[in-house]
């Protein structure tokens, strides 16, 4: 556990580079709101036979390249349906004195990896958007064994966010989704890098980057009324991607799901008048995971979930 959480420290420090060295968007035209259709919002997950799962492609793609992204990340949230493994360290720190808290700072670090294939996926449904984003729909029969030895695709995905208060308003974070098929080392990668409120995207097929030219995109539902009552604690904005809000909010909902077995564990120093305390809580962990509805409104996508310890 030691050895994977400084790794992700080491991916962080990449990140500041990254960011200074100049990953801009470039000045575009005006954007038209995009109206989706509101099969996308339904709820699959009352299927007893089959598995389901929406894939996005970034915008402005060519058709073909679009599609052929937005099946892979289909079939990659689809995976995590039949379970999957994962690993979180949650850190408040505290520093106060005699007379207020000076110091607080709360840090989320998240990992999940899983193996999966492309084999016995139907395209059930699908969509090109006004900015060219192919939408699909995929299912796969829930029957179908699971065997790791034949699965030629990873995915594994990083999250960290750090957060600091009074005084120390500084935020900083990323998400990382990455699919490697192990034969041919074809990469689909997907990072987000938050710093102080400011937000950057890289997306990556191969070693081609897909271009992010800067606008806000808009949607919105075919139809207007509310495909759930309620819906998770981490909405996104959609204004950089359909794609983005949606493995965002994917990402922070089990990111910052409640977990009964994780182990916790305290460290207080009191030294003149000053004092230092730490939590921490680990888990490591299976989950099975589901999207029980969708839900777009004034350009916020939240979704409702399942989330479930894997038996």
């Amino acid at each position: 556990m030691d050895k994977v959480f400084r790794y992700t420290v080491l991916v962080i420090t990449g990140m500041c580079f990254i960011l200074h060295s100049g990953c801009a968007f470039s000045q575009s035209q005006q954007i038209i709101e995009s109206k989706l259709p509101g099969w996308i919002g339904n709820d699959y997950s009352q299927d007893n036979t089959c598995y389901y799962a929406l894939g996005v492609s970034d915008p402005f793609m060519k058709k073909q390249e679009a599609y052929a992204q937005a099946k892979m990340r289909a079939v990659s949230v689809l995976s995590l349906s039949s379970g999957f493994h994962y690993s979180k360290m949650l850190d408040a720190f505290y520093l106060t004195t005699s007379e207020k808290e000076a110091y607080k700072r709360n840090s989320k670090i998240f990992m999940l990896a899983n193996k999966f294939d492309t084999l016995n996926i139907e395209v059930v449904k699908q969509h090109y958007s006004d900015y060219g984003e192919c939408i699909l729909l995929i299912r796969k029969p829930k029957d179908i064994a699971k065997k790791d030895s034949l699965y030629p695709f990873n995915l594994k995905v990083h999250y960290f966010y750090s957060e600091g208060e009074a005084g120390y308003s500084s935020s900083h974070g990323l998400i990382k989704f990455n699919i490697v098929e192990e034969k041919s080392s074809s990469v689909f990668k997907y990072s987000k890098y938050f710093i102080a409120g400011r937000k950057e995207v890289i997306s990556t097929v191969k070693d081609s980057v897909i271009p992010f030219d800067g606008n806000k995109l808009k949607y919105r539902l075919s139809s207007e009324i509310d495909k759930i009552e309620s819906v998770n604690d981490y909405q996104e904005n959609m204004n950089i991607s359909f794609w983005d809000a949606y493995i965002t909010s994917i990402v922070k909902s089990l990111a910052y799901h409640f977990n009964e077995k994780s182990n916790s564990s305290n460290a207080y120093q009191s030294v003149n008048g000053k004092s230092k305390n730490l939590n921490r809580l680990l888990e490591d962990d299976y989950y099975n995971f589901s999207i029980r509805g969708m839900r777009i409104k004034n350009n916020n996508l939240g979704i409702s979930v399942d989330i479930s310890n894997k038996k």
